[in-house]
């Protein structure tokens, strides 16, 4: 379980998050991203699908609660649509859980980006392999992720500061 504190402390920063039902990789960092915080959060298929869901919320509620002085957006990876059956149907169940909560409950600016516009935002193609994502990162930002997980949830992060700014115009 997270504990409830500033990970960062009195910085602005924004939050990327790679939803799974298995290893749930989040990334929170400033803008120099000279702060970085990553981390997974794991369930396995023996436990029951709720108590899966609720953990995974739970943990990242404590935890964007934690920086929420601080925190100013949060991107979360969106629905790949090659997924099929019963695990896209479970984990559609988790992301729709996540962003009716975090809507509900937290007072965050939640940004969806399809797997396929993160993928081109670090690779310059809309489809690769995971592993490829990791040369990615490391090639672009010279960071290592332990997992593709927290690679995702670092490119999020990314995005959020350099793609969706410049969106806004700032």
């Amino acid at each position: 379980m997270i504990k409830r504190k500033s990970i960062i402390g009195n910085r602005i920063l924004k939050m990327g998050i790679d939803l799974s039902l298995t290893a749930t990789g989040y990334c929170i960092s400033n803008k120099d991203f000279d702060r970085v915080t990553t981390g997974i959060l794991n369930t396995t298929p023996k436990q029951n699908m709720e108590d899966r869901i609720l953990y995974i919320w739970s943990n990242l509620r404590t935890l964007i609660e934690g920086n929420m002085n601080d925190l100013i957006e949060i991107a979360v990876e969106g629905l790949a649509f090659t997924s099929r059956g019963q695990r896209l149907a479970q984990l559609a169940g988790l992301h729709y859980y996540f962003t009716v909560q975090a809507r509900r409950h937290l007072d965050v600016p939640l940004l969806i980006v399809p797997p396929t516009e993160l993928k081109k935002f670090v690779t310059k193609k809309g489809n690769c392999k995971k592993n490829l994502m990791l040369m990615h990162c490391y090639k672009r930002w010279k960071f290592e992720a332990a997992d593709d997980n927290i690679c995702d949830a670092y490119c999020l992060t990314r995005y959020c500061w350099e793609v969706y700014n410049d969106r806004k115009g700032k």
